[in-house]
């Protein structure tokens, strides 16, 4: 099968009711100012038996993958943006606007990610380009960036072998569209 990408409000999805089979928001639902509108929009759009789901960093509970580096750039007084509803990634908060938009079936589940970087450069590089946060690195005064690398080195240690490695967490939920006879 094929698969077409269309661009949108995740609050006023461009779809006839019961369109689809699946409705699907990775890592979206902390950035919508009304998540349970987008929720009802994913259950509206979805046939009756279809699923639901959607998964986002726990990041009221610190299981962003940026989330000590959040802490270190406010820790020196800088600000970072933060998502209009951070709580809404939170494994109770998922539950309750799942069933909130009527869906059935409800679970939740933790997820919980490592990633490796071969060194600090690499994870400061990769840090830089992220779409998050690099464009507020980018922007730090060369004493601000390397007193930043500083704090974060005593925060990630390495191994013997000088590799990093970051744990991140992440709250996932999914529930099914109740059919006509439910």
């Amino acid at each position: 099968r094929d698969a077409l990408f269309h661009e949108g409000d995740a609050m006023a999805l461009p779809f006839p009711d019961a369109r689809f089979d699946a409705a699907v928001m990775p890592l979206v639902i902390f950035f919508l100012t009304v998540p349970a509108r987008g929720v009802a929009e994913m259950a509206r759009v979805v046939r009756p038996s279809g699923i639901v789901t959607a998964y986002g960093w726990d990041l009221d509970d610190g299981g962003s993958p940026y989330d000590i580096l959040v802490r270190e750039i406010r820790a020196m007084g800088l600000e970072v943006p933060a998502p209009p509803s951070p709580d809404a990634s939170r494994r109770d908060r998922l539950h309750e606007l799942w069933t909130g938009a009527g869906l059935e079936a409800v679970e939740t589940v933790e997820i919980v990610v490592e990633r490796s970087f071969a060194d600090f450069a690499e994870y400061w590089a990769t840090v830089l380009g992220s779409p998050s946060v690099g464009r507020q690195l980018r922007a730090l005064s060369a004493i601000d960036a390397a007193t930043l690398q500083g704090r974060l080195r005593s925060c990630l240690p390495a191994d013997a072998t000088g590799r990093i490695t970051c744990r991140a967490r992440a709250n996932a939920v999914r529930g099914i569209v109740p059919s006509a006879s439910s």
